[in-house]
């Protein structure tokens, strides 16, 4: 029940520069939005993870406090940031086991120690549980707080992430995200749109297809195989 938007690749063709996503676009989907439980803005990117002894690079997220909830991740060790903690722009990160690891040799050590990112000292309150790669390489830390200390501030977002009620929804809130932005933008002609949305489902519906044709490809190579392998068998008797 998840929907995803980013600002596009690339230029489009015959329009102006793309638009990035911005706080006022997270707004607007906030209230224009029927059937959907979460709207949440992140900014991500890499940066260098380091301690007195270990650096690693890793993926940083900045969020607000219901990313761990919509992501569908768990906390392992430790708590996610709340509230206060995210309008304060604390200095406080949740690794990923991945990240723990590769700087404290264990996730257990993790916790309440310094690390390092960009040169600014956070507080580590949080251990997530493994999800498997990519996602166990996140270090995530208060929107604000990622923009101030790692990323040079603005208002400016790689994502948005959209959740439907349920699962039924999503068309209709995929709609309404399309027409919520496009709005927004000012963009008239669809082919022209400087964001990408995406659904969770789309892209299930896509790797089904690409499992489908590898299945019938590997039972046309297996079929050749056997009408090769009987017509040597026929000469052998012939």
């Amino acid at each position: 029940n998840l929907i995803t938007v980013g600002p596009s690749p690339a230029k489009v063709p015959g329009g102006g520069p793309p638009r990035d996503l911005i706080d006022a676009d997270v707004d607007a989907l906030r209230r224009g939005i029927p059937n959907a439980s979460a709207v949440i803005p992140a900014v991500t990117g890499q940066a260098l993870a380091e301690t007195d002894t270990n650096k690693y690079r890793s993926q940083v997220v900045g969020s607000t406090e219901d990313w761990l909830g919509v992501s569908n991740r768990d906390m392992a060790l430790g708590t996610f940031f709340d509230h206060s903690q995210a309008r304060s722009t604390a200095r406080v990160v949740i690794l990923g086991p991945t990240v723990a690891t590769s700087l404290f040799g264990e996730p257990e050590a993790a916790l309440r120690q310094a690390v390092r990112f960009n040169h600014q000292t956070f507080q580590v309150i949080g251990v997530m549980q493994a999800a498997g790669e990519p996602a166990d390489n996140d270090a995530v830390m208060p929107l604000d707080t990622a923009r101030r200390f790692v990323f040079g501030g603005g208002d400016k977002l790689n994502q948005i992430t959209v959740q439907a009620d349920q699962a039924s929804d999503v068309p209709a809130v995929e709609d309404h995200v399309i027409s919520v932005l496009s709005d927004r933008h000012r963009i008239l002609d669809p082919a022209r749109r400087d964001f990408e949305v995406q659904s969770l489902r789309t892209r299930l519906d896509s790797f089904n297809q690409v499992l489908q044709i590898l299945t019938l490809f590997t039972a046309s190579v297996a079929a050749i195989s056997l009408v090769v392998g009987a017509i040597g068998v026929l000469n052998i008797m012939l």
